[in-house]
């Protein structure tokens, strides 16, 4: 199922053991309450939708598809109208949006894709560093973007920032020749992954504000992937550890360390200032993917939420962002039609807050 812009073709292996982990009703994590807001409500029947980041104004940015899985991008509002972006291109995908509802993303142009910019009712393209393809991956509220454009060769690609009207490309660690660049904080720094001239070799990078590159430590396995950053400048991702399984994993200062799963592995996909994270966990017993928030290291189990249950979007399900007010979004994938379908969960206030 696809879901985010990470990698998810690294293979997930029982651990040895289940960590401790907690339903979302779980009174030793104090009670949480969401409002399930079905993002395919309005869309026609057999019609799937993706949607992959959730501002704190409650904008949520990805895409709907048809029948025949052409991909349209979209933007939805806080009470769950889609916006079609109108972006020119026979498949194009919506992947963030900020608080204002700038928007960005990727639509095929005819020698390959471009990344774009949605301001309003325009859609701006923001071109490549002389080859075929480009990716908008993440915004800030100041307009700044990240992603990834190939150069001239078409044989390597570069992570950048796009500000202003220009790009920039980050730096690229010694021994790696491709980049990509998946988030962006509103201090300017960027996370991604870097790779080696055979992609055999990847590793979790954070940029800071003048563009130079860190690699952040793995879990002890051969390579990580840098997903999401907050304005503290928290990483977190997924990790192959020690034995060789992916790992959720968050990382302050450049040093990761591992979110509990269920007992197979996972990924975390994004992060809120108050270092909530979200991503998802597999089932050791099913085999599916249940949507994850992480609170303080410990790992709430999502597809327990009353709400999801009751739609039929828990199993096969995968958190894709968090706002600053607890919101989530992401996605499940619906047997039923052969489709994902795109949700929000709004979070419920309470005391819980105070976590």
């Amino acid at each position: 199922m696809k879901a985010t812009p990470l990698s998810l073709s690294l293979t997930l292996a029982l651990l040895a053991s289940a960590p401790l982990h907690l339903k979302a009703d779980d009174h030793g994590l104090r009670s949480r309450s969401y409002v399930l807001l079905d993002l395919s409500a309005a869309l026609p029947a057999g019609f799937g939708s993706e949607v992959r980041s959730i501002s704190e104004t409650g904008f949520t940015a990805g895409n709907w598809l048809d029948p025949a899985l052409t991909n349209s991008a979209g933007r939805w509002d806080r009470q769950g109208t889609l916006l079609d972006l109108g972006v020119s291109g026979v498949d194009s995908r919506a992947y963030a949006t900020n608080n204002l509802g700038v928007t960005v993303g990727v639509s095929s142009v005819d020698a390959g894709s471009h990344a774009f910019l949605w301001i309003g009712t325009t859609a701006t393209d923001l071109g490549t560093f002389g080859g075929s393809q480009s990716i908008a991956l993440a915004i800030n509220n100041k307009g700044e973007v990240a992603g990834q454009a190939s150069e001239a060769n078409d044989v390597s690609s570069t992570a950048y920032i796009w500000k202003r009207g220009s790009k920039r490309r980050l730096g690229m660690p010694a021994g790696f020749i491709n980049s990509n660049a998946y988030g962006l904080n509103n201090e300017g720094e960027a996370c991604g992954t870097v790779f080696d001239e055979f992609g055999f070799t990847f590793r979790a990078v954070r940029w800071d504000k003048k563009g130079r590159a860190t690699l952040i430590a793995t879990l002890g396995g051969a390579g990580n992937e840098g997903l999401a950053i907050n304005d503290e400048g928290t990483v977190v991702g997924g990790s192959i550890d020690a034995d060789g399984f992916y790992q959720p994993y968050i990382a302050k200062n450049n040093r990761a360390v591992a979110l509990p799963t269920l007992g197979q592995g996972g990924a975390a996909s994004a992060i809120n200032n108050q270092g909530h994270v979200v991503g998802y966990v597999q089932d050791p017993d099913s085999g599916q993917s249940h949507a994850a928030l992480w609170v303080k290291g410990q790992l709430i189990d999502l597809s327990t939420v009353p709400a999801l249950q009751t739609a039929g979007l828990a199993a096969g399900s995968i958190a894709t962002g968090i706002n600053n007010q607890g919101d989530i979004c992401g996605v499940t994938y619906d047997s039923n039609i052969s489709q994902n379908r795109a949700w929000v969960l709004k979070h419920s206030h309470g005391d819980e807050d105070n976590d």
